[in-house]
């Protein structure tokens, strides 16, 4: 008999199916770790362009928040002139008060002094 053709163990397999088989095991395990390997690359694309999306969307936040600063800033500036306008408006208002409270009292004073004197002649 060829050496190819012996028999190997009690399956009655040859020494060539046993390898065959054997190898047929391996390639089993291998494409099943290559798959197991493309889902877990599969995963990390799915994560990085999430990552990526991430990043691209603080980066975006970041600059509309620069923008804004930029813009409190210039309405910060434009309401201390508001403030210091309305103070000045304030003092005015207060001194034509005063003004016109005293002409009023004045006012009533002569008109009570008036009338007294014309009934009480």
């Amino acid at each position: 008999m060829p050496r190819s053709k012996l028999k190997l163990d009690d399956s009655g397999l040859t020494r060539e199916e046993i390898i065959q088989r054997q190898l047929g095991e391996i390639i089993g395990e291998l494409r099943a770790v290559s798959d197991q390997n493309t889902r877990q690359q599969e995963t990390l694309n799915t994560i990085n362009s999430t990552i990526v999306s991430v990043s691209s969307d603080v980066a975006a936040i970041k600059a509309t928040q620069t923008h804004q600063g930029a813009n409190l800033d210039g309405l910060t500036a434009h309401i201390e002139k508001l403030e210091a306008r309305v103070g000045r408006q304030e003092v005015i208002a207060a001194k034509h008060g005063a003004f016109y409270g005293g002409m009023a009292a004045a006012g009533m004073a002569i008109l009570i002094e008036a009338i007294k004197g014309w009934f009480f002649k």
